[in-house]
């Protein structure tokens, strides 16, 4: 027959930034491509898209507003997260936060990872759902988050990894 048959499969890697997931990840495409898989991969992380973007740049002036000593001109990591960090003491902003960036990636994992699965994809995640749970207890201060009743259900959302490595 003219087509190949394979089993879907979900194979994430998480880690801390440096750890060599792009490595690995780049390391298993090659392997199965050479191996004929049809495979993609797929990179993730929290708030990083262009509907969140968008959302940032409409906010981002009425925050800049409250923000009393915050370096408001550097664009140095360190300022950012320093920004970042302030304005996400605010429970309302940390709730539309959490709540923007779970469901921008549970859009981005539907379309980017399962729909690869549902065509028979073997799909390689650089970066996963507790990648971005840990990210945003981190940013939040708040380390119950991936216990939350919101994180639950983002998890149930999202397509179940085959295999999950941690680097």
């Amino acid at each position: 027959l003219p087509f190949k048959s394979q089993r879907p499969m979900l194979v994430t890697l998480s880690g801390i930034d440096g750890s060599g997931k792009t490595t690995y990840v780049d390391v298993l495409q090659k392997a199965f491509t050479e191996c004929e898989i049809n495979n993609v991969i797929v990179w993730s992380r929290g708030g990083s898209s262009r509907l969140t973007d968008r959302i940032i740049r409409l906010v981002k002036p009425l925050l800049a507003r409250r923000s009393g000593a915050l370096d408001l001109a550097s664009n140095a990591p360190r300022a950012r997260v320093e920004r970042k960090s302030a304005w996400l003491r605010r429970p309302i902003v940390r709730w539309g936060w959490v709540a923007l960036v779970m469901a921008d990636l549970v859009l981005q994992y539907w379309r980017r990872v399962a729909w690869p699965l549902v065509r028979g994809r073997v799909v390689i995640g650089d970066r996963y759902t507790y990648d971005a749970l840990i990210e945003m207890a981190a940013l939040t201060g708040d380390a119950q988050l991936a216990r939350s009743w919101a994180a639950r259900i983002f998890r149930r959302l999202c397509p179940r990894p085959k295999l999950a490595y941690w680097l």
